[in-house]
């Protein structure tokens, strides 16, 4: 049964749903609003500063259209899309090249 789970999670692309996935919620999202929830570990402390918050915002902004809003929520805002857009080309094509383990034999 084991060896069936990791065949499985060789042949699923993870990765690329995981940040494709999150490409479209922050998509769907509206920057214009608060957030539904706060996951940020800095603020739970109580520290003032958080090098990471606003980062979702800025690419939800840049995602709909907003490039200057989105660099001056966060400035690796349009880094952090470049990166994470070529991510998702690199994995759709080994995807679509079939380079990762063929499914396995019991799910075909």
């Amino acid at each position: 049964m084991r060896s069936h789970f990791r065949n499985l999670a060789g042949w699923l692309p993870l990765e690329l749903i995981g940040w494709a996935g999150g490409f479209i919620f922050l998509a769907a999202m509206n920057p214009a609003q608060p957030a539904p929830f706060d996951i940020c570990l800095f603020k739970k402390m109580g520290l003032p500063f958080c090098p990471g918050c606003g980062l979702g915002r800025s690419l939800s902004l840049l995602l709909h259209g907003d490039p200057i809003h989105s660099f001056l929520t966060h400035p690796l805002g349009l880094p952090a899309f470049l990166i994470l857009s070529v991510r998702i080309i690199t994995l759709s094509h080994r995807l679509l090249n079939r380079t990762r383990a063929p499914m396995p034999k019991t799910l075909s």
